[in-house]
């Protein structure tokens, strides 16, 4: 049989429109139609997405997290009188403002063993201190200024005071003590008589004085909902104000070093202040403590930060811009006050009691072995359920390090291990993702690393199935193929289309092939 032109091309055209239809099947079902794809990066730089009750890597919030370093220990602690609030440390000396018990001298000379020399009771509740020349500088809230003479540990006694309004917090800096006076301001004393400490002037503010630094003629002031305040102290009749920088905390103690202040800003955690010109104070960084940070000590930038939830938390500060999580002590109570001075780290606790920890100069040596990052809900799927999930990241895995990889679907319920950048399709059902990283090291000097990651994921929709109505056991009804299948209206149309072609060009494949056997009969 010898067919001619036109029936060839139609041969041809109909095969054509066959693979077309095919090919508009095959796009029309080539994924579920209810698929969505959803992304979630993790840069570490902020806390949004940490589930700090399972987490104790180190770094979530500063741009990397990585094993934290093995925490202080406990070297001794001594019972206290009543609650410890502040404290100060000189010539192995521990000085605490001890709230209803006045001012209670600590001998810390064996951190080890420490133990009560002497106190010395004040008429109101003591709670910040500092010492100078032989004199304990102790604010006693509503009842003023005390000053404390301190040459003999074993006796101390109440030189004199200063009859002021509430006081919070006091620095000394030559024969002048600075004292936040709440809602008075900034106050300067003349102590140079401590039989008659003076009042020589008051430098107000709108809101309430919290706690003041002093250093190199300036007075660094944290104001309530004002942040810091740069007073020039040069003439202590009329003090005069140089700037301020705003912090989004309560400020409830700040410690100047190296240019930079450190600010303990209530639920604002720690925020560091580039004062290396007076008159442009500017925020440079911040470090987010998971309670409220009310107290601050630093030493050559390493800054010790009491958490009234934490304890106490060890910052390396080296890097003002990007402070990072060395360690850390959890206290038994509630922490108020810490100091550190000649290797030793003391802290007030609200157990009644004074502990002390062991040397900085032991911090941070060694990696800890094993640390968890977990996170919050980072993924809600709705009405639909995450049937897949793809780990995307770049760590810095060290010889001896490693860091193993977990979802969760069911916010935490079960967890499946998965390998970054391969799909992971989840054995459990569920809607809400949380991912998990176990950081391991087998070298206490080395840790592994992490600044981000990625997750994609894709969800499908749940299909319904109606249970209330009966299966018969005499008949059933067949119904179409396309029933039930997750379409959505485009693929639905695309789908219709590639039916129809494909009834189309069989109707003319049937009707060439009629055609070409009456040829065929004719030509016989």
């Amino acid at each position: 049989m010898v067919l001619h032109s036109w029936q060839r091309s139609s041969t041809k055209g109909a095969t054509g429109m066959v693979v077309l239809g095919v090919l508009l099947l095959l796009l029309a079902n080539a994924a579920p139609a209810s698929a969505d794809a959803d992304r979630y990066t993790e840069y570490f730089d902020t806390t949004i997405y940490e589930d700090a009750a399972m987490t104790n890597v180190t770094g979530w919030g500063s741009g990397a997290i990585r094993l934290p370093r093995e925490g202080l220990a406990t070297m001794g602690r001594c019972d206290m009188p009543a609650d410890g609030y502040g404290v100060a440390i000189a010539d192995n000396i521990a000085y605490v403002a001890d709230t209803w018990s006045g001012l209670q001298l600590v001998n810390i000379t064996d951190p080890d063993q420490p133990s009560l020399l002497g106190g010395c009771d004040t008429p109101g509740r003591a709670t910040a201190v500092t010492v100078a020349g032989g004199i304990a500088y102790v604010t006693d809230d509503a009842l003023g200024l005390q000053l404390i003479d301190v040459t003999n540990p074993l006796q101390p006694l109440i030189a004199g005071a200063c009859q002021v309004p509430i006081v919070s917090d006091v620095a000394v800096s030559g024969r002048i003590a600075w004292v936040a006076a709440l809602n008075s301001g900034l106050l300067a004393i003349d102590v140079t008589n401590p039989d008659q400490p003076v009042l020589l002037g008051i430098y107000t503010t709108g809101n309430p004085v919290r706690a003041v630094a002093v250093f190199d003629g300036i007075a660094y002031v944290t104001v309530f909902g004002e942040g810091l305040t740069l007073i020039n102290t040069t003439n202590p009749f009329q003090p005069v104000l140089l700037s301020s920088c705003n912090t989004p905390g309560s400020g409830e103690r700040v410690v100047v070093e190296a240019g930079i202040a450190y600010i303990a800003d209530g639920s604002s955690g720690l925020q560091l202040i580039d004062v290396s010109n007076p008159l442009e104070p500017s925020r440079v960084g911040s470090y987010d403590t998971v309670g409220d940070a009310i107290a601050v000590a630093v030493v050559d930038r390493f800054v010790y930060v009491v958490d009234n939830n934490l304890g106490l938390v060890i910052i390396d500060a080296t890097t003002p811009s990007r402070p990072l999580l060395l360690g850390g002590y959890d206290t038994p109570a509630m922490p108020m006050g810490v100091a550190v001075a000649q290797g030793i780290a003391c802290i007030t606790d609200g157990s009644s009691c004074l502990i002390v920890l062991k040397p900085e100069s032991d911090l941070g040596e060694d990696f800890k072995p094993v640390a968890v990052a977990q996170s919050l809900r980072v993924f809600d799927s709705g009405t639909g359920f995450i049937a897949r999930a793809t780990l995307s990241c770049f760590p810095s895995l060290p010889t001896g390090t490693a860091i193993v990889f977990a979802f969760s679907v069911d916010d935490g319920a079960h967890w499946e291990t998965v390998t970054p950048y391969d799909e992971h399709m989840f054995t459990y059902v569920g809607s809400r993702l949380r991912w998990r990283a176990v950081l391991t090291s087998s070298n206490p000097l080395l840790t592994p690393v992490m600044t981000s990651l990625a997750i994609t994921v894709t969800v499908a929709e749940y299909v319904t199935i109606d249970t209330t109505v009966p299966i018969s056991t005499t008949s059933f009804t067949v119904s179409p193929w396309w029933e039930g299948l997750p379409l959505s209206p485009i693929s639905l149309v695309v789908t219709s289309c590639a039916v129809a072609i494909i009834v189309i060009v069989s109707c003319m494949i049937v009707r060439e092939s009629r055609s070409q056997e009456i040829v065929g009969s004719l030509s016989s």
